[in-house]
């Protein structure tokens, strides 16, 4: 059998109808940098004893799950599977045509719907993995580069696939396509003041825990037991702001809005507006040399905001019918 190279490999998502039942065919193949799905396995040591040096002398396989990692540019369909993942609901309206505004909120479940992954290495194996779940996603923009984002899961039973990979149009962004404000109130944000931003890093994180029970390797299911949310971001430093409000007993609303230039639908841009409901400044540094700007980093977590019933809602506007 031939070697193949990382160009080689691809994966697709798809949304489960019936949890833990895999998909025979990917709902979406996504166009990515690296991409990786692994299988694992727990291996335990067979510690008895019977007079000699040698450490060991058996083994028994007792657990098996599968996890992986993807990156790539960030692609306004893509995004939707992710996003679904992490909130588990959501109320898609069109926008204008066929472009779709898909509202994600979330659901106090342990069991956010599921997704097959689909992982084809070049023509040396190809796997469908059900009960997949997202444990990780960050979106990272840099002002000289596309925006970007990475993805880690959790699957949970492989099994062999034949889905011919397939690739449709997909709707990039860049820094000069983001926008972010900070308000006292929700209210205030459509007015308030972009800031100046020049690095921004947003990243969602949800604790998987599977479920393993007698009688097989394969985990029951996977349950996200918390969600969280923290915002990151880099600008000059020019006044006392954020310096403030690290050592200040106040909240703030933050949203960042993403939205690309392509026109989708009659009239729509893709875009992905992310507001947090309530957010405190956890961390401020920074640096700068002799011959440097002098910048600030800030690091912002998302609270669940009691008055609003939420701590944080996503609206994706694309073209995809449906999550």
């Amino acid at each position: 059998m031939a070697s193949i190279i990382g160009r080689q490999v691809e994966f697709g998502i798809g949304k489960e109808t019936v949890r833990g039942t895999a998909l025979t065919a990917a709902g979406k193949w996504i166009r990515k940098v690296t991409a990786t799905i692994l299988p694992k396995a727990q291996i335990v040591i067979d510690d008895t004893q019977r007079a000699v040096f040698e450490d060991a002398e058996g083994t028994r396989l007792t657990r098996t799950w599968y996890e992986g990692e993807l990156e790539g540019i960030l692609h306004a369909d893509v995004l939707g599977y992710l996003l679904m993942n992490l909130y588990g609901t959501v109320n898609s309206a069109t926008a204008t045509g066929a472009a779709k505004d898909h509202t994600f909120s979330m659901l106090q479940s342990p069991l956010h719907p599921s997704y097959t992954m689909f992982m084809k290495d070049g023509g040396v194996v190809q796997e469908k993995i059900s009960l997949g779940m997202v444990k990780e996603l960050s979106i990272m923009a840099k002002t000289d580069d596309y925006v970007r984002f990475k993805s880690s899961f959790m699957g949970a039973v492989g099994s062999s696939n034949s889905d011919t990979p397939a690739y449709g149009t997909d709707y990039d962004f860049i820094s000069k396509d983001i926008t972010m404000k900070m308000a006292s109130t929700s209210g205030g944000l459509s007015g308030a003041t972009a800031i100046p931003v020049k690095e921004l890093n947003i990243n969602w994180t949800q604790t998987l825990v599977p479920s393993f029970v007698f009688g097989a390797y394969t985990p029951s299911d996977i349950n996200n037991t918390d969600h969280a949310l923290e915002v990151e971001m880099t600008l000059d430093l020019s006044d006392t702001t954020y310096r403030a409000l690290l050592q200040a007993d106040t909240v703030n609303y933050l949203q960042i809005t993403i939205q690309g230039t392509a026109t989708i639908g009659v009239s729509s841009n893709p875009k992905l507006v992310l507001t947090l409901n309530k957010a405190q400044v956890m961390e401020w540094d920074r640096e700068g040399g002799a011959n440097e700007l002098v910048q600030q980093k800030v690091k912002f977590k998302g609270l669940y905001n009691a008055t609003d019933g939420k701590m944080s809602s996503a609206v994706l506007t694309n073209l995809t019918s449906a999550y």
